[in-house]
């Protein structure tokens, strides 16, 4: 299980989700810390807290360069509408956003 202690707007809470989309229980463990864990914890919070929002974004190339702008898990939640996010996955803490 992983619980969620959030502030989104101006509701916070705790949440509980008994898995995550795209991830089997085995390959949670093994990916904690990546951001690409980090995204999909942002994705099913809010499937729950607000499914209306889609939280792809849309990745925008810089205009000197071409090279692409790196979207960070800290900065995506933020800009969803999380003011904090915090995982616990079986004891380790995952700070998103806080």
């Amino acid at each position: 299980m992983i619980k969620l202690n959030y502030v989104f707007g101006n509701e916070s809470g705790v949440l509980e989700l008994q898995g995550l989309s795209s991830y089997t229980k085995e390959e949670i463990l093994p990916s904690l810390g990546t951001s690409e864990l980090q995204f999909t914890i942002i994705e099913n919070a809010l499937k729950v807290l607000n499914p209306s929002i889609n939280p792809i974004s849309l990745l925008s190339a810089c205009e000197r360069g071409g090279m692409r702008n790196t979207i960070q898990p800290e900065s995506e939640a933020k800009r969803l509408g999380f003011s904090k996010l915090v995982a616990d996955i079986e004891g380790t803490e995952i700070v998103i956003c806080a």
